[in-house]
């Protein structure tokens, strides 16, 4: 048995509510009631969503500046460059692993179109001081939730608070259509013109939704902790390493479509089994010398797509193979910041950003999806535990 990084459950039911499903419009219906938002789109990528929302706030503005978190999915860089804006980095805070709002806020000037907050981990970005900053400074509050569908901050869904939000339906988020993305606003305007420039958006050919159902049907039995056991090492070449340097453009399928509805209707009790595996796993690394646990918002409530940590940089390395060596596919994530993955120069993007390098440096991450037994996560996160007491001389 092996537990992979990242799993969803598909079941043969989500399989046959994509295959009868014929159009897209029920799931933005039902989304938009699920978030409690008036407009909902559907996208082939998270990316798409967000390239959409940026070019449709560039056309009723001359600012070509979008604030992105230091660290974060190295692949929002492209919307932003596809949309034909500059990227300003911000730095992150180590201590909610999240954007740092203080840093954010001194990249805002004149330029601004809009900050980028992503709620990492599934984890929510507390919003206030953020929102407050763009408010003052013209500039508009785009969530990044693509990894944190089903959170929520104040009671209110994340991706649902500023201006817009995106979210991501890929094969490692909280629900999958093997890829896949949404955008979300309140706002009647913007949404007419994301809608106007989702009209580029072409339908997926014959081949790539045939090739979308084969991969639906690939990941339902591949991701299952025994089965991923016996093709693990197959399957390593088939696993994202280097960055992007392009994103799906396509629309959304009817058969994706009807494998998220299918999911919504047990979204609620998957999120409790993320939330119940992080709870468990953040219990036994708490308290441990060497060993930093993101803080979470009072007021939020996670959707944890993994469980976060820091150890020092130089036991990283081991503190994963601890991990593996219990069965549990311990991972780093990003290895390094967006800038350094494109090879861009941080400093003339906005300014000094260490702790997003620090973070880059000193990341681990232990699965916690539904897929995990509980029992191998302990095991796992005692391994970790007690990796940095030894390294440490505790």
């Amino acid at each position: 048995m092996r537990v992979p990084s990242a799993g969803v459950p598909i079941t043969a039911a989500d399989i046959l509510r994509g295959l009868v499903e014929r159009d897209t419009r029920r799931l933005r219906d039902e989304l938009a009631r699920l978030l409690d938002i008036s407009h909902v789109g559907l996208t082939g990528t998270g990316c798409a969503a967000f390239y959409l929302i940026l070019r449709s706030l560039a056309a009723r503005s001359d600012r070509t500046e979008v604030v992105l978190p230091a660290y974060t999915a190295p692949v929002v860089l492209l919307p932003v460059r596809q949309a034909g804006l500059r990227p300003v980095f911000a730095d992150v805070s180590l201590d909610t692993f999240n954007l740092d709002p203080a840093s954010a806020a001194d990249r805002l000037g004149p330029g601004t179109l809009a900050v980028m907050p992503a709620h990492m981990f599934g984890i929510p970005c507390d919003l206030d001081e953020l929102s407050r900053a763009c408010k003052s400074a013209g500039a508009a509050l785009v969530e990044d939730a693509a990894s944190a569908f089903g959170a929520a901050l104040t009671g209110r869904a994340v991706g649902t608070i500023g201006t817009a939000g995106f979210y991501s339906f890929h094969r490692g988020k909280q629900i999958t259509s093997v890829t896949g993305g949404a955008w979300a606003t309140d706002d009647t305007g913007l949404a007419e013109a994301i809608e106007a420039e989702a009209t580029a958006l072409d339908r997926p050919p014959l081949r790539r939704r045939a090739g979308l159902l084969a991969r639906t049907l690939a990941l339902s039995v591949v991701v299952r902790p025994r089965i991923y056991g016996l093709l693990n090492t197959l399957l390593e070449g088939y696993k994202d390493t280097a960055p992007h340097d392009d994103f799906d453009f396509h629309a959304y399928t009817a058969l994706q479509a009807g494998v998220i509805r299918s999911m919504l209707g047990r979204l609620d009790a998957m999120i409790e089994a993320r939330n119940a595996r992080a709870r468990r796993a953040r219990a036994i690394l708490d308290d441990t010398e060497g060993i930093v646990l993101p803080d979470v918002p009072e007021h939020a409530e996670p959707a944890f797509n993994h469980c976060p940590l820091l150890v020092p940089a130089e036991l990283r390395d081991r503190c994963i193979s601890a991990g593996r060596d219990t069965g549990v596919e311990c991972t780093i994530l990003y290895g390094t910041t967006v800038f350094g993955a494109y090879n861009l120069d941080g400093t003339s993007c906005g300014g000094d950003c260490r702790r997003a390098a620090e973070l880059a440096d000193r990341l681990v991450l232990i699965p916690c999806h539904p897929l995990v037994p509980m029992d191998k996560l302990e095991q796992a996160a005692e391994a970790i535990r007690n990796t940095v007491r030894r390294g440490t001389g505790q």
